[in-house]
């Protein structure tokens, strides 16, 4: 079993620039450029901030402006749908 490093990066922030289902499992945002750079076996939580909903997520690569091979409803929260602009 390999294991996982979680990295970090303090004010990651952006929108979502694409709608999202809650089986999305590749998110495209706005802008990428505050994300930490993903390593082999590593990865990066998220939060999407509806304003009155939110999910954390598991980002394992980012291409481009997409978020790729998300895990989706981490933490206890649940997977759900969200529109452009949300808050990630």
């Amino acid at each position: 079993m390999t294991v996982q490093q979680r990295i970090y990066a303090n004010n990651a922030k952006t929108t979502i620039a694409s709608p999202v289902g809650p089986s999305d499992t590749s998110i495209i945002v706005a802008d990428t450029s505050k994300m930490p750079t993903i390593g082999t076996n590593q990865y990066f939580m998220m939060t999407i901030d509806s304003g009155t909903s939110i999910e954390v997520i598991e980002v394992h690569n980012i291409s481009g402006n997409v978020l790729t091979n998300c895990v989706r409803g981490c933490e206890g929260t649940t997977a759900q749908s969200f529109l452009i602009g949300v808050r990630i």
